[in-house]
């Protein structure tokens, strides 16, 4: 692209400014294979097409793409590098590529080649936290429990020995809460929550 400003009546004082042409590599980082929900194996540089003094460092955004769709965006890193957590990628096997947007002083490039990686069922995990700890007669209580890696939309079920209190089910961040009436009984009760387990994501349950 090339950039066109006049500075002044004369030809002779017209200044020319183009945009450095860039070239975009799709690599892995050592390994073929990612987690569900943690950083796909790949990372990807931007330099210069050709060698030269005065380029300004290709900045911006790069994109992640699976079949002419993005999956991931993100921005450089300090080590000069764009790394990449796509959400929601599920287990399986993945052919990538990537393409760099440009900025104001570097053209747009796509890689000219594609990387495969496979991701694998992560094993789930699950935090429980209580409103209240100690309870008396008459008081409600509200349960809060955090799936890793999050799921959005998953069910989990709260339990008291054994049996269901209820079920909610998570937002974004893998957080579901339920709300319990005021006990009718006295004496020390055991809750947990479970989760069944899906394609991505082990079961697990809470320590009680």
């Amino acid at each position: 692209m090339q950039v066109h400003t006049t500075t002044g009546t004369n030809p002779a004082n017209t200044l020319y400014s183009y945009k450095a042409n860039t070239t975009t590599t799709l690599a892995q980082t050592g390994g073929s294979t990612a987690v569900f929900g943690q950083a796909a194996p790949v990372y990807v540089t931007v330099d210069h097409a050709t060698a030269g003094t005065g380029h300004t460092e290709p900045l911006g955004s790069v994109s992640l793409k699976e079949g002419g769709s993005i999956i991931a965006s993100t921005t450089r890193t300090a080590t000069g590098v764009w790394t990449f957590t796509p959400v929601g990628l599920s287990v399986g096997s993945h052919t990538v590529t990537a393409q760099y947007d440009g900025d104001l002083w570097n053209n747009a490039s796509t890689a000219t080649s594609s990387v495969t990686f496979n991701v694998t069922r992560a094993t789930g995990a699950l935090a429980l936290t209580s409103s209240l700890n100690h309870m008396t007669q008459g008081e409600a209580v509200t349960y809060t429990a955090t799936l890793t890696p999050p799921l959005n939309g998953v069910t989990l079920t709260f339990l008291v020995g054994g049996s269901s209190l209820g079920t909610a089910v998570t937002n974004a961040a893998g957080v579901a809460s339920l709300s319990v009436p005021p006990p009718m009984l006295h004496g020390t009760r055991s809750i947990t929550v479970s989760f069944a387990g899906n394609t991505n994501v082990s079961p697990a349950t809470s320590a009680a």
